[in-house]
C-alpha cells in the first residue's frame, strides 16, 4: 500500500476529520482494511506515525481494492478445496495399527499427526494436525470418532485402532 508522508509546517492548521484505510485493527476505530474517517490530530499524532493507518488516497484505495479483491480470490480457492476434501472424507473410514499391551491399552496415545498421515495414505486427502479434533484422546484399540475442521464445516470420520503383533 503506497505511504504518504505528512510534513506539518509550524501554524500549518488541518480542519475536519481525516480520511484513513486503516493497516491493522484499531480497537474503537475499526478493522483492518476499511476506510474510516478520524479526526486529524488523532490521524497525524497516532494512527500514521505508528504505522496503523495511512492517508486515504486514490493510490491507497486502489491498493486497498486490489489487496481485497485478491484476499477474497483467496478465500474462495480455500473454500472450493475444503469443500473437495470435504467430499472425500465423508463417511471415511481409517485403520491404523499400533502396538498395544494385552489389556488394549496403547503403549503412546494415538496423536493426530498419525492419524492425519493415514488419512492421506487411505483417502488421499493432505490435512494439517490442527484439522483433526479428538473429544478424547485415543489410548486403546477400537474404534474413534474424530472431527476434521475445514472452514466452517466439520466432517466427522471413524478411526479404527488395531493391534500391529
Amino acid at each position: 500500500m503506497a505511504r504518504v508522508n505528512i510534513s506539518c509546517r509550524q501554524g500549518a492548521r488541518y480542519n475536519g476529520p481525516m480520511k484513513v484505510v486503516l493497516l491493522k485493527d484499531v480497537s474503537g476505530v475499526g478493522q483492518k482494511g476499511t476506510v474510516q474517517n478520524v479526526s486529524d490530530g488523532y490521524a497525524l499524532n497516532k494512527l500514521i506515525p505508528q504505522k496503523l493507518a495511512v492517508i486515504a488516497t486514490d493510490d491507497s484505495l486502489r491498493a486497498l481494492k486490489r489487496e481485497t479483491a485478491e484476499r477474497q480470490a483467496k478465500h474462495d480457492a480455500e473454500e472450493k478445496l475444503w469443500e473437495e476434501q470435504a467430499r472425500l472424507l465423508k463417511d471415511g473410514k481409517v485403520t491404523i495399527r499400533v502396538e498395544a499391551n494385552d489389556k488394549g491399552h496403547l503403549y503412546q496415545q494415538l496423536g493426530h499427526g498419525v492419524i492425519a498421515e493415514r488419512i492421506k495414505k487411505e483417502l488421499g486427502v493432505a490435512l494439517s494436525e490442527e484439522a483433526i479434533q479428538t473429544k478424547e484422546s485415543i489410548r486403546s484399540l477400537g474404534r474413534a470418532e474424530v472431527t476434521v475442521q475445514l472452514g466452517k464445516r466439520r466432517v466427522p470420520l471413524v478411526v479404527f485402532v488395531e493391534n500391529r503383533n
